[in-house]
């Protein structure tokens, strides 16, 4: 098993969750549920869902971020960007996209994908909601992406 998962319904803003190969740890917010996928984990509310891929090997973050965009686009309908910037992830420099469209179960959702590398991986956390919830679970998605770290900046997992 790559990573544990950890349910979200501690109590204060959220519990830790720490890959189980350490390369990165993450806030699960409270009623947010977090689920290993392979090389992944999603965390999930309703409709709502955050996942982190993991790949060897540092890539530019805005070639990953288009690279993943292009990937999307063609699996959902209406897809357009809306904004593309440069954020912060993990204490690294990173680039995000907010995307909007029809997800492929026709659902017009939001999209928010930011990636980054380190010396060893490179990390896209992509986090979707249908256009209607997206703002009510937009605080989680927050908490999500400022609680997470890269491999020795992952704090320890709570006993």
């Amino acid at each position: 098993m790559c990573a544990m998962a950890v349910s979200g319904n501690s109590q204060g803003s959220g519990a830790p969750f720490r890959d189980g190969k350490g390369r990165f740890s993450l806030v699960v917010p409270n009623g947010w549920v977090a689920s290993p996928l392979g090389d992944a984990v999603q965390v999930r509310s309703g409709n709502a869902l955050a996942s982190v891929t993991v790949s060897d090997g540092r890539q530019d973050a805005d070639r990953l971020l288009l690279s993943l965009g292009g990937q999307i686009a063609g699996q959902w309908s209406y897809f357009e960007e809306m904004e593309h910037g440069v954020a912060s992830l993990g204490g690294q420099k990173a680039a995000f996209g907010v995307f909007g469209g029809r997800n492929p179960q026709g659902v017009q959702s939001m999209l928010r994908i930011v990636t980054t590398s380190t010396d060893r991986y490179s990390f896209a956390l992509i986090m979707s909601a249908p256009a209607f919830e997206y703002i009510a679970k937009k605080p989680g998605f927050d908490a999500i992406e400022s609680g997470f770290s890269t491999g020795s900046d992952a704090p320890p997992m709570a006993a």
